[in-house]
């Protein structure tokens, strides 16, 4: 059902990039391996669920509408994101986000940027056969693409630009805080929890040091500054720095 809705689901290889690693290697119709389902499994698969739930919706394709096809690659994914303006706004028309091969993964940055341009193409050419549209991407160099000298091509790219040349050649760079769909779908994966152990810090600040300075009027030590749990801060200038014991 996932595979069904894709187009539809943005950030949906990124999204399921756990599931796939741990499951990955299930690929028998009848293997039997035994799946070992985690916690972090069952809030991915919620998280897959509540993705079907709120898909976005896509706008209806306007032949006189100007379309644009935003592009990005990170280490492990490529994502790409079709649009048209309509009603004085930009509205997607479909998304493509899918995990980089161990092959993949190895490329080039230039190599992973064109391959984020032809896979997007090659995924929904049904929509931009015959269309006049301009690709966007935060990758400068793919812009002189074109007037490069073809001896200095890898196979794979030339197979690529030959590709990509039946569909258009308006190549225009973006910057990566424009660039804001792509960017997203394409590094996900970047996003991570605060590191800081605030329930460690709170433990370790029940010693008698903290009591003693908390005691002192003149102290700039305050105990009602809150992160996930109540904690004591020494207070100089913003920001406020957490106590920590010392060894």
């Amino acid at each position: 059902m996932l595979n069904f809705f894709r187009p539809f689901l943005p950030q949906a290889a990124q999204k399921q990039l756990p599931l796939q690693k741990r499951w990955g290697k299930c690929k028998k119709k009848r293997d039997k391996t035994p799946l070992n389902w985690a916690e972090e499994s069952g809030q991915v698969f919620e998280n897959c669920i509540n993705n079907l739930k709120e898909t976005a919706h896509l706008a209806h394709p306007n032949s006189n509408a100007a379309i644009i096809l935003m592009t990005d690659a990170s280490d492990r994914a490529i994502c790409g994101c079709i649009q048209q303006h309509q009603c004085d706004c930009w509205k997607p028309l479909g998304f493509l986000s899918r995990k980089l091969s161990t092959a993949e993964q190895k490329y080039s940055a230039y190599d992973r940027e064109l391959l984020a341009i032809f896979a997007p193409i090659k995924y929904i050419r049904y929509l931009l056969e015959g269309t006049k549209f301009t690709i966007l991407t935060d990758h400068k160099p793919i812009t002189y693409t074109f007037s490069q000298k073809i001896e200095k091509l890898s196979p794979r790219q030339i197979n690529h630009l030959n590709f990509i040349v039946q569909f258009t050649v308006d190549i225009k760079h973006i910057s990566d805080k424009n660039n804001v769909v792509a960017y997203a779908l394409s590094r996900i994966e970047s996003i991570s929890t605060c590191p800081l152990a605030y329930e460690y810090i709170a433990c370790n600040q029940q010693d008698e040091e903290l009591d003693v300075l908390l005691k002192q009027p003149s102290s700039r030590l305050c105990n009602n500054f809150k992160f996930q749990i109540r904690m004591s801060c020494y207070i100089v200038i913003f920001p406020r720095r957490s106590f920590v014991t010392t060894f």
